[in-house]
C-alpha cells in the first residue's frame, strides 16, 4: 500500500516542487520515490543539511535493502505467511527500529534544537525526543489527530520527562534497574487524555500488532483444518479486535493488575476460535482414547 502511495505521489508531486529542501545531491544519487518518501516522513517537517540529507537517504535504503532480501528469501525468524498484507505487516515489526525515534534523535533533533523557537514543528519533535517510545510520546505524535487542547499537551510532556527521571533514576540507584513503565502509563496517561481519547490511543498502539497476531492465528488454524474459507476476512477481522481488545485492557490497567487479569479472562474469544479450540480438545482427546 505505502509503495503505491509513493508513485501516486510521484505523479502528483514531483521531485521538482520539492526541491527547496531537498539538496540536488540527493535526488541526483536516490530513486525519485525513495526522496519524496522521505520528504513526507522528515523533510516536509524540517530543514535539514545536505550530510543529513544523505544519512538519512541511506538509512532509508538500507531498510528498503533488507525488506526486499526478506521478501524474495524469508527467514525463519519473521513471522511469515504466503500472503503479502500479513507478509508486510511482520517485516514492519522486524525491521522498524532501522528508523526509530533514537535514530531520529542521532541524526535530525540535535541540530535542530536551536531553531526550535522559531520552528513549533520541530518543537514539537523536541518534546518527543523525552519519550517518544512511551504512550505519552504517542498521544504527542498524534496530538493534532486526537485535537487535543493546550493543557493536555503540557501534561503529556510533563509526565513524560518524569517517566524518563524515573527510568533514569531506577537504573543508576538499584541493582535490579527496574520500574514499572506500564504501570506508570496506565496511572497517569488518564490524568491527561479523556477515556475515549485513551481507548482510541491504545487501539491505535496495538493495531499492528493485533493485524499481524489476527491473520497468523487464522492461518494456523487453517493448516489444522480448524477453520475454512468461508468469511475469512470477517473471522480476521473478529481475531483482530478480540486481541485489540486484550491488548488495551492489558495496557490501561497495568498499575491494578489484579483487576488487569480479571478482565482480560473474562474477554470472551471470537466463536470461530471458541468452536477450533472445542474441536481440537476433541481430535486430541479421540487420539488418546485410540493410541496403542
Amino acid at each position: 500500500m505505502n509503495k503505491i502511495l509513493f508513485f501516486i505521489l510521484g505523479v502528483f508531486f514531483t521531485v521538482n516542487s520539492i526541491a527547496q529542501k531537498v539538496s540536488n545531491t540527493l535526488i541526483s544519487k536516490f530513486p525519485q520515490t525513495l526522496v519524496i518518501n522521505i520528504y513526507n516522513d522528515v523533510l516536509s517537517k524540517m530543514e535539514l543539511p545536505e550530510n543529513l540529507q544523505i544519512k538519512l537517504a541511506l538509512l532509508y535504503a538500507k531498510r528498503d535493502s533488507l525488506i526486499l532480501k526478506e521478501l524474495s528469501n524469508p527467514s525463519e525468524n519473521i513471522s511469515y505467511n504466503r500472503f503479502a498484507d500479513s507478509l508486510l505487516y511482520a517485516i514492519e515489526i522486524k525491521f522498524k527500529k532501522l528508523l526509530d525515534s533514537a535514530k531520529k534523535r542521532e541524526y535530525f533533533v540535535k541540530v535542530e534544537r536551536a531553531r526550535a523557537v522559531n520552528y513549533p514543528i520541530i518543537q514539537d519533535t523536541i518534546y518527543m525526543d523525552i519519550q517518544m517510545d512511551s504512550q505519552f510520546g504517542l498521544a504527542l505524535a498524534l496530538y493534532e489527530k486526537f485535537r487535543l487542547k493546550p493543557f493536555q499537551k503540557d501534561s503529556l510532556i510533563y509526565y513524560a520527562t518524569l517517566l524518563k527521571q524515573k527510568e533514569m533514576y531506577f537504573k543508576q540507584n538499584l541493582d535490579s534497574g527496574y520500574f514499572d513503565k506500564a504501570a506508570f502509563e496506565s496511572l497517569y496517561m488518564p490524568k491527561c487524555l479523556t477515556e475515549l481519547e485513551y481507548n482510541g490511543l491504545l487501539s491505535i498502539k496495538n493495531k499492528v500488532v493485533a493485524e499481524t497476531n489476527s491473520r497468523n492465528t487464522w492461518y494456523d488454524l487453517a493448516k489444522q483444518k480448524l477453520v475454512t474459507q468461508v468469511g475469512r476476512n470477517d473471522s480476521i477481522f473478529q481475531l483482530k479486535m478480540y486481541y485489540i481488545l486484550r491488548a488495551t485492557v492489558w495496557d490501561k490497567f497495568a498499575h491494578l493488575p489484579q483487576l488487569r487479569n480479571s478482565m482480560i479472562q473474562s474477554i470472551k474469544p471470537p466463536y470461530l476460535l471458541q468452536k477450533a479450540w472445542a474441536t481440537k480438545n476433541e481430535l486430541d482427546y479421540q487420539e488418546k482414547k485410540y493410541s496403542w
